[in-house]
């Protein structure tokens, strides 16, 4: 599986793409992790994935979305900052 994903990166051919954003917003709360599809994809998505494991792809223009993906970033950073 490493293998196959590292190859795919290296020939810069798309991994998981989305096709269709999700309609409706979610809760923040709901979600656990994000990622980006990669450029060779046809439609930029934010691919989010929620507390029971369910994959959403959403459109990475909306407001929502970037809301979501901000207040993640900013989770992550403080668990990466070092503890005094």
């Amino acid at each position: 599986m490493i293998l196959l994903s590292s190859l795919s990166e290296a020939l810069d051919t798309p991994g998981v793409c989305c096709y269709k954003y999700s309609p409706n917003p979610i809760s923040r709360s709901r979600v656990v992790k994000y990622e980006y599809t990669s450029s060779g994809c046809s439609k930029p998505a934010v691919i989010f994935t929620t507390i029971k494991g369910k994959a959403l792809c959403t459109n990475p223009d909306e407001k929502w979305v970037q809301d979501i993906v901000t207040q993640l970033r900013a989770r992550e950073a403080v668990s990466k900052a070092p503890l005094a």
